[in-house]
């Protein structure tokens, strides 16, 4: 089984001993480990305290847990009419309704920003063309002084 306990899957991997626990595949790391989650003790038929990883199939009680529950996430697709009944023409379930909300205010904060630094830099770029002349003049009217003297 895999680590989420909602597939089987058969591997070729080293074998590794296993104590106390059900096993399973780890499929980031790539091997076969102990579930801490299903001790051999807690399952029906239960699984021997030592165990080879390779004999992991010899123990039923394990994959039962599996088993059930692929039959319960395939019970919970089936559709619940009750669902249907509450639900009208033109309204949005909750999460539609949050996931609204923030693409709007996703949107607008996107909008300010933008708009905040476009008016910020049209400013700076205002301030520094405003202070360039203004050094311009100054070394002008010190030049003409300079030069009635």
């Amino acid at each position: 089984m895999n680590e989420f306990q909602d597939a089987f899957v058969e591997v070729c991997a080293p074998s590794s001993y296993i104590l106390g626990f059900c096993t399973e595949y780890n499929t980031y790391g790539a091997v076969i480990q102990s579930n801490y989650r299903l001790k051999c003790s807690n399952v029906d038929p239960p699984c021997a305290d030592r165990y080879l990883s390779s004999d992991a199939y010899h123990y039923k009680g394990c994959y039962d847990i599996v088993k059930n529950h692929i039959k319960k996430e395939v019970s919970d697709l089936q559709p619940q009419p009750h669902h249907l009944q509450n639900t009208s023409e033109g309204q949005l379930n909750p999460r539609e309704s949050s996931d609204r909300n923030y693409v709007i205010i996703i949107g607008i904060c996107s909008v300010f920003v933008i708009t905040t630094f476009t008016v910020g830099g049209v400013l700076l770029r205002m301030c520094k063309t405003r202070k360039f002349e203004l050094l311009n003049g100054r070394e002008i009217k010190e030049k003409l002084f300079k030069f009635k003297e």
